[in-house]
């Protein structure tokens, strides 16, 4: 759990520097303009990636959220075997 978390914080640092990043460029669709100029062209590359970036890092978040909800196979196997359980000499 704790390396899918750490691995969770470091797509949602990159997604979050990404998308701060974005905000400082200036590409705005503009309808004056033909729709494959180089301009226009960006600012739909600019709108995509950035919903890209927003989505992944709303999936990011809640998967953060239930990574304590999560059973990882090994965990289910120890549990169907009876060995999650302490040792005790005694049983």
């Amino acid at each position: 759990e704790i390396n899918e978390r750490d691995v969770m914080d470091v797509i949602s640092d990159s997604c979050t520097k990404a998308l701060k990043d974005m905000e400082g460029v200036d590409a705005t669709y503009d309808e004056s303009m033909d729709k494959s100029s180089p301009l226009n062209l960006c600012a739909i590359v600019k709108e995509s990636e950035s919903k890209a970036l927003s989505r992944t890092l709303e999936y990011v978040n809640r998967e953060k959220e239930a990574l304590d909800l999560k059973e990882y196979y090994q965990e289910r196997r120890l549990k169907d075997l009876g060995l999650d359980s302490e040792w005790n000499p005694d049983e």
